[in-house]
Order: C-alpha cells, then sequence, then structure tokens
C-alpha cells in the first residue's frame, strides 16, 4: 500500500507557526504540571513522614494490668520487642497510630498459652495498654517420668482440658492434684498435652472421689502401659497405691470403691489400721482388692 500524501495545504497547517506555539505551551505546560505534582507528592510524603516519626506521637509506656502469674516484665519485653524497627525503613512500629497490634496480641498468645484474654489498645498518644485476664491452673504436670514420685520436680500448670500453660512455682502438699507421666517428653511442653482432653478430666473426676472418700491424692502416676494408678498420702510420710486399669470406666471404679469403703469391716479397718494401708487394687472388673501391711 502506498503511504498517502500530504497535501501542500495540511503539510502548510502542520508547519504553522501558531500551531507550534501551542505545542510548544503544551509541552510547557505538562512539564509544569509534573513538576508540579511531583513537589506536592514529595510534600505529602515529607509531611507524613514528618508526623509518623513526631516525638510525641511514639509510644514510650507499656501498661500491663490483668497478669498475676506471668511477670509484667515478660509481657512488657514482648511487646516493646515489636515497637522496635520501621516500616519501609521509614515509619516507626511504635507509633501510636501504626503499631502492629494483631501482631503483637497473637505473639502473646503463643508466647504464653496462660492468657485467657488479651487486649491492647492506647490510653494516650505515649501510652499502651495491655490488659489480660489468665487462665486458672487446675492441675500440675511434673514430668514424664511415672517410675519415680519427685515430690520437688519442677512442675507445669495445666488448664482445665490439661493443656500446659505456664511453669509452677513449687508447691508442698497436695494443693493440686500432681500428674507423672503420659505422652508428652518435650523439655519445652507450653501449649502442649500429656493426655487428651476427656482422660485428663475423667482422671480429675477419679481423683476428686477419692478426696470425697478421705484420702488425700499425692500423685496420678500414667506410665506407658495401660496400668495407672494413684498415689494415696497416708501421712507420717507413708504411702498407699489405688491401681486401676486405663480402659477401665472410671465412674464404675469410683462407684464400686465407695460402695466397698461403706462396708463396716474395711471402714473399721481403714480406720483402724489406715497408716498401714498398702494398696486398693480395681483392676478386676466389680472386685475390689485391699491389703494392710499388717492384716491382708
Amino acid at each position: 500500500m502506498r503511504r498517502a500524501e500530504i497535501s501542500p495545504l495540511k503539510k502548510h497547517i502542520q508547519e504553522s507557526p501558531k500551531l507550534q506555539e501551542l505545542r510548544a505551551k503544551r509541552v510547557s505546560l505538562r512539564r509544569r504540571l509534573v513538576i508540579l505534582f511531583s513537589i506536592l507528592f514529595a510534600t505529602i510524603i515529607s509531611a507524613f513522614v514528618f508526623f509518623a516519626r513526631y516525638p510525641r506521637l511514639q509510644i514510650e509506656t507499656i501498661v500491663v494490668s490483668g497478669n498475676q502469674i506471668i511477670s509484667t516484665d515478660e509481657i512488657t519485653k514482648t511487646v516493646d520487642g515489636f515497637l522496635d524497627g520501621n516500616y519501609a525503613y521509614v515509619i516507626p512500629h511504635r507509633n501510636t497510630f501504626f503499631y502492629p497490634k494483631k501482631k503483637i496480641i497473637a505473639s502473646l498468645a503463643k508466647e504464653f498459652p496462660r492468657l485467657k484474654t488479651i487486649s491492647v489498645y492506647r490510653t494516650s498518644k505515649m501510652t499502651l495498654a495491655v490488659s489480660v485476664t489468665e487462665l486458672r491452673g487446675y492441675a500440675l504436670w511434673c514430668g514424664a517420668d511415672a517410675s519415680t514420685i519427685d515430690m520437688t520436680a519442677p512442675c507445669w500448670f495445666t488448664d482445665d482440658t490439661g493443656k500446659i500453660i505456664s511453669i509452677a512455682p513449687y508447691y508442698s502438699g497436695n494443693v493440686y492434684p500432681r500428674f507423672f507421666g503420659g505422652s508428652l517428653s518435650d523439655s519445652n511442653p507450653l501449649g502442649k498435652t500429656f493426655v487428651s482432653q476427656s482422660e485428663f478430666q475423667s482422671l480429675l473426676m477419679f481423683e476428686s472421689r477419692i478426696r470425697s472418700l478421705g484420702f488425700q491424692v499425692k500423685a496420678i502416676t500414667i506410665p506407658p502401659g495401660p496400668e495407672y494408678s494413684f498415689v494415696l498420702d497416708l501421712g507420717n510420710k507413708k504411702t498407699a497405691i489405688v491401681r486401676f486399669l486405663s480402659s477401665a470406666n472410671y465412674q464404675t471404679l469410683a462407684d464400686n470403691l465407695t460402695l466397698a469403703l461403706s462396708k463396716k469391716e474395711l471402714a473399721d479397718a481403714v480406720k483402724k489400721n489406715r497408716l498401714n494401708l498398702q494398696y486398693f487394687d480395681l483392676r478386676f472388673t466389680n472386685k475390689l482388692y485391699y491389703k494392710f501391711s499388717e492384716h491382708p
């Protein structure tokens, strides 16, 4: 196809001084607009950066409330770690309007499983409040070794589902049910479980029934095999064992033991010779075997 020839008239119009001047003005206007918008954009960015880094808009104080077991310093340290640094090397994480609230909450929940609720909010432009509530400890898990009952061993608090929520201080006596053994052997058990939730709650129910019969439960052992046991604290540094199978119905076992202890013969034997009790054996269906060191 042949290229269309430009007519003399069109060529004259294209080469018109007025048209060339108009084009030059348009190019100049565009350049000015680009420069103007560039200056405006740079001014807005500079103002935003100045606003983001303004000292009186930076969080300086962290106030923690609601915690009783978890250290305030530990919570503050975790929160403060997320306030260090900048977004895109420019905007501080510490800015009162841009602090990483969701990340702080997620990190606290992961690091401290004992925390039940977590609220993070500003009380002023320079103060960040962290309000928490803690799960109540229901029992103690004192290690994976079920063969040795060491009452001085370090223990961990569990919640009502059996999940380990925090390191526990040392408790003497039988303030909390103490579990030894289970499926957990991790050196850092926080947030994990050593038995299933249903098994944990059934064992606590059984332990509570034993206590209602007048016995103090010193420990609950969960060895690898099918046989579990309660260690009873008889006083005077003496103990007795309640043996039972993990596959049994704990409610039925508790009912059987309650019925047996209501019989005069066994009730009198326990009353008169309690410190010499060696064991109650509940491993056999609907049967109870027991032994005293002096009177089997």
